[in-house]
């Protein structure tokens, strides 16, 4: 698992997708932007509760036609994992001083049905808003990017990585 200093790209990204199948031209280039500044400025290691304070869940849903049919499922699911292995979960968005100063545990599919069968891609990541040297970054573990193609929707294959990467935190 990576664990650097960063830019929001994936989470930008994720966050402006419409209506758009992966790969999309800009994802690929976003993807490995993040990796190459978070393997430079990081090192691989297990995040501890103590170091990462509370953790706010927030699911991103970009899949079309029932592609994923549970987000709010994801989402319960993962807070509580996180706080079986002893993380700080809050439920309810604290307002911006969580969102400067906390840890959110992102999360989004980018799907579409094509042939009866879903397809597209899935991401995690944790990351905190930081500071360095004047410039707004990122501090960021992850990012686990996987493919999605499953003949109903993409729930299972959401839960089971989430569960490997809040294993490896």
């Amino acid at each position: 698992m990576i664990v650097g200093w960063g830019v929001p790209e994936i989470r930008v990204l994720l966050s402006q997708a419409k209506e758009t199948f992966v790969p999309h031209p800009l994802l690929a280039p976003a993807l490995a932007a993040c990796l190459l500044v978070a393997a430079s400025g990081g090192t691989s290691a297990a995040v501890s509760p103590e170091a990462v304070g509370p953790i706010l869940v927030e699911a991103i849903d970009r899949a079309d036609d029932s592609c994923w049919r549970d987000p709010e499922k994801a989402s319960r699911y993962a807070a509580d994992r996180l706080e079986r292995n002893g993380f700080d979960v809050v439920r309810e968005e604290l307002g911006e001083k969580l969102s400067e100063e906390g840890y959110v545990l992102y999360f989004g599919v980018i799907a579409e049905r094509s042939g009866g069968s879903c397809s597209g891609t899935l991401h995690i990541f944790l990351s905190k808003p930081t500071w360095r040297e004047g410039e707004r970054g990122e501090h960021t573990v992850g990012p686990d990017t996987s493919r999605v193609s499953a003949p109903k929707s993409a729930d299972q294959h959401v839960l089971g990585r989430l569960r490997s990467f809040i294993e490896q935190l």
